[in-house]
């Protein structure tokens, strides 16, 4: 499965990450609480998404098979697409040196996937 959605519209937060069950724990993490989530498993369906709908949040995995968090971000900045205002790269581990300061500069803040399964942390994001 590629893609999950609940209730997918402009202004939700959208989340990429090629692994699944981590899909899964912000879905159930997130149920309930009234956030309107779009998830993708593939990066390119996620990109072409993020081209034609604007997202409120968006949330990507820095470690990804076809292409990494920054350089989707920064793919997708060279086309002109409005990246959302709140942008997160997410990983299990510090990022290099290098991949921080791209997304610094994208405007992408850094989060451990840790905070996926803090419901509390994962509002406070969004806000």
């Amino acid at each position: 499965m590629n893609m999950c959605v609940d209730t997918p519209a402009d202004g939700e937060v959208v989340v990429v990450d090629d692994d699944g069950l981590t899909l899964e724990v912000v879905r159930r993490t997130l149920r309930g609480t009234g956030v309107q989530i779009t998830c993708f498993r593939d990066e390119q369906i996620a990109m072409e998404y993020l081209r034609t709908h604007d997202a409120k949040v968006l949330l990507v995995d820095q470690r990804m098979p076809a292409i990494n968090g920054v350089d989707l971000l920064q793919e997708l900045a060279n086309e002109g697409v409005k990246l959302p205002l709140r942008l997160f790269l997410c990983s299990v581990a510090d990022l290099p040196a290098d991949d921080l300061a791209k997304a610094r500069a994208l405007g992408a803040e850094t989060i451990n996937k840790s905070l996926y399964r803090d419901k509390e942390g994962m509002l406070a994001l969004f806000r």
